[in-house]
């Protein structure tokens, strides 16, 4: 999965040029020298986009994305596979030129979910927007296991594990133990054996939630 990447969301185009040169200084002081790519969403085809990611290059690229909420959804289809599936020197820089008061409906977006699991969007002027346990039990009602957990991921990376094991658990127990069905009384059995490893500490808090998961997708009636 691709690990370098930024997402910036608001309209203060000041503030947000400012956090772009910011980003490329402390990858310049890490060494390296990176050639921004910059998108223009509105305009971009996938076949530019894809000769570009794909061609060979002997720096690294900071590939900017401006307006990403108007990337086309066969755009944003490609972007998915690509983050999910493959290990990249390149850092990608995601540009929302979005109020915060429509990041609600940017939530129900695969894509910007996504992004915000692999690093919580900069809210531009203030504090950064991080991911919730609402981003999760949409992740969950969805049956998008593979989102779900990196959304576990982002949110232990977020807040520590002291501040959100509890909270991410006992959204399992409520979400999990109101199904109905043969299956139940396992899935009841595994949320509980989960509580009790995770309080007497046998199995740090994010993997055993993480196993916890995958022990529940696959106990479906």
């Amino acid at each position: 999965m691709v690990k370098n990447l930024s997402v910036l969301l608001g309209k203060d185009y000041n503030s947000k040029k400012a956090k772009t040169e910011k980003i490329k200084e402390a990858l310049s002081q890490k060494g390296a020298s990176f050639s921004p790519v910059i998108f223009f969403s509105t305009e971009l085809e996938l076949l530019s986009l894809q000769k570009e990611i794909s061609n060979l290059s002997f720096t690294k690229r900071l590939f900017i994305f401006n307006h990403s909420e108007s990337l086309s959804e066969e755009i944003k289809s490609y972007l998915i596979k690509f983050l999910e599936g493959s290990e990249s020197k390149d850092y990608f820089l995601f540009d929302f030129d979005l109020e915060m008061s429509r990041r609600e409906n940017l939530q129900r977006d695969k894509f910007f979910s996504l992004l915000c699991s692999i690093s919580p969007a900069y809210k531009i002027g203030g504090r950064e927007v991080s991911l919730s346990l609402n981003d999760l039990a949409f992740a969950l009602r969805r049956n998008s296991l593979k989102q779900a957990l990196l959304i576990i991921d982002g949110l232990f990376k977020r807040y520590g594990k002291d501040k959100i094991s509890l909270p991410v658990l006992g959204l399992l127990i409520k979400m999990f133990s109101s199904f109905k069905g043969p299956l139940r009384a396992k899935r009841i059995k595994a949320l509980l054996e989960t509580d009790r490893m995770i309080k007497e500490g046998i199995l740090p808090s994010q993997p055993a939630l993480e196993f916890l998961l995958l022990r529940l997708a696959h106990n479906k009636d």
